[in-house]
């Protein structure tokens, strides 16, 4: 079973062709933004908020390797829980802005209170190029697991969603950029190692850590009326202009449309833990983080209130 992401809270992984590009970008006109267990890495920027965003809440990011961590032009913005950044790309904040959330020495300020991990590397954090075929792909590779652009029959076919071509390499600048007419092509598995910095942030087994209090975050968006916010909700909270309720940072829903199809972890909601840094959120059959199998896996957060949580049994290789 593959992990279904939930667009625009989404937990990413993102790269881009030789330092061009934004791995995460905002958008000039979104408000209320929520970017949540973001990985951002080989970029011009590695989470860029534009010029124009406004009310942009960044909680744990990891971005290294980019020309910038971080590019801020638009603000008020908060930056919660835990940021680990490759604090020698940078930080960039616009002249100007009264509450960016960041300084250009990648420090909290104003109202963050993101703690601020530096990290070096993400050497052996990701699977990285395959060595062989993928048992799903009919592309016939060589012995360093690269082939061909022009020989490659099937572009589509893998046994994990994490997968795809690309060009060989190895990673470096060598391996930037989507394979081409011309290049030697392999497949790139970006799920976590089973060492990797990026795997279980909540720790392993997590219920522990699932039931802090601190992992509450208040989803808020502009709807007519009362009964329009009523109608998508369980529990939501109506001021006569704005709709808002609470969710997890740590998960997403399962199965969106049933019941509040915003693909955040609500109150009620039947979830999966996103048990990494990054798209990744392990593979396999789901299983219940209750020990009891006779017994529903609900998770109950003070100041929240429940929702049912499961994960992904099997994370990295």
């Amino acid at each position: 079973m593959d992990p279904w992401i939930p667009p625009g809270i989404t937990p990413a992984l993102t790269l881009a062709p030789p330092r061009g590009g934004t791995g995460v970008s905002t958008g000039s006109a979104a408000i209320n933004t929520l970017i949540v267990n973001t990985l951002a890495t080989d970029n011009l920027n590695g989470l860029w908020i534009t010029s124009g965003a406004t009310q942009t809440a960044v909680r744990n990011l990891v971005s290294i390797d980019n020309d910038a961590a971080v590019r801020v032009d638009g603000d008020p913005n908060s930056f919660e829980g835990t940021l680990s950044l490759k604090v020698s790309d940078g930080c960039i904040t616009a002249q100007g802005l009264s509450s960016p959330g960041l300084d250009t020495g990648c420090t909290a300020s104003g109202t963050s209170t993101a703690a601020v991990t530096p990290l070096t590397t993400l050497s052996g954090a990701l699977f990285g190029q395959l060595s062989s075929a993928d048992a799903a792909n009919s592309g016939a590779v060589d012995g360093t697991g690269s082939i061909d652009y022009s020989a490659i029959q099937d572009w589509s076919s893998f046994s994990a969603s994490e997968r795809h071509w690309g060009r060989a390499g190895h990673g470096g600048i060598s391996a930037r950029g989507r394979c081409a007419s011309g290049d030697r092509c392999a497949i790139w598995d970006w799920s976590v190692t089973l060492s990797s910095v990026l795997a279980d942030p909540l720790g392993n087994p997590p219920l522990s850590e699932m039931v802090k209090a601190s992992h509450v975050l208040t989803h808020t968006w502009s709807v007519a009326s009362a009964y329009a916010c009523q109608s998508q909700l369980f529990t939501p909270n109506w001021d006569g202009t704005h709709c808002s309720s609470l969710f997890l940072d740590y998960a997403f829903e399962t199965i969106v449309g049933i019941p509040t199809e915003n693909g955040l972890c609500d109150v009620g909601d039947d979830c999966t833990l996103a048990r990494n840094y990054g798209a990744y959120a392990g593979e396999g059959l789901p299983e219940q983080l209750t020990p009891d199998p006779l017994m529903p896996a609900t998770t109950t957060v003070p100041g929240f209130g429940s929702a049912y949580v499961v994960r992904y049994k099997t994370n990295g290789h």
